[in-house]
């Protein structure tokens, strides 16, 4: 039998013992070996990402971690005891932790841009409303709940941004990103001290 006639014969055997997957792996591998992936690029736009994560979370852990400076003028101001006050303070962390989850979901439904930006929002509107508050309610309102809830919001999709933007040097990224929230423990405390102090003294 000539070559050309055994030919059939063999696909045909292999139709019979394979079945039609082995010539669609075939064509699928080589498409893939084909094709090249596409990197995200990692130039200056990536790096002002970073950038930009880096304040967020610089802004927000550094608001959530400073309250103990609140604490004194609140308890004044109210006629509360310290740990009445305190608990506005637990309350906006256990709930900014809570949210994760949910910004989570809402991330990868909407994109982590859109998320952050409702956040920032929400968080901004609790400490406009708890600053005029001038009763618990306002404070807890304000300050614990939509406050947590918004830095919630924006916690995840800030690191989540990062990770999707670069790929070789990813882990450098994300952890310039998270640096930001040991920045803002830092630089926070003393710049809320000075703030206060001046509306105190005025």
């Amino acid at each position: 039998m000539k070559q050309e006639e055994r030919k059939p014969l063999l696909d045909e055997k292999k139709h019979l013992k394979y079945g039609v997957d082995v010539e669609n792996r075939e064509e699928n591998h080589g498409r893939k070996t084909n094709e090249v992936k596409e990197e995200p690029s990692e130039g200056g736009a990536a790096w002002l990402v970073v950038a930009a994560s880096f304040l967020c979370i610089c802004v927000l852990d550094g608001t959530m971690y400073s309250f103990g400076v609140f604490l004194e003028p609140l308890m004044e101001e109210l006629d509360q005891s310290r740990g009445t006050i305190s608990i506005a303070g637990s309350l906006q962390v256990a709930l900014s932790a809570f949210v994760a989850p949910l910004a989570g979901h809402f991330v990868r439904k909407t994109g982590a841009r859109k998320v952050c930006l409702v956040g920032a929002v929400t968080a901004s509107f609790g400490l406009l409303l708890a600053s005029f508050g001038s009763n618990l309610v306002a404070i807890f309102g304000g300050l614990s709940v939509l406050t947590g809830i918004g830095f919630g919001l924006m916690y995840i999709p800030a690191v989540v941004v990062v990770a999707e933007t670069f790929n070789k040097r990813r882990s450098l990224a994300v952890g310039l990103a998270l640096c930001g929230a040991g920045a803002g423990q830092i630089g926070m405390a003393p710049l809320v001290s000075w703030v206060v102090g001046l509306a105190l003294c005025g």
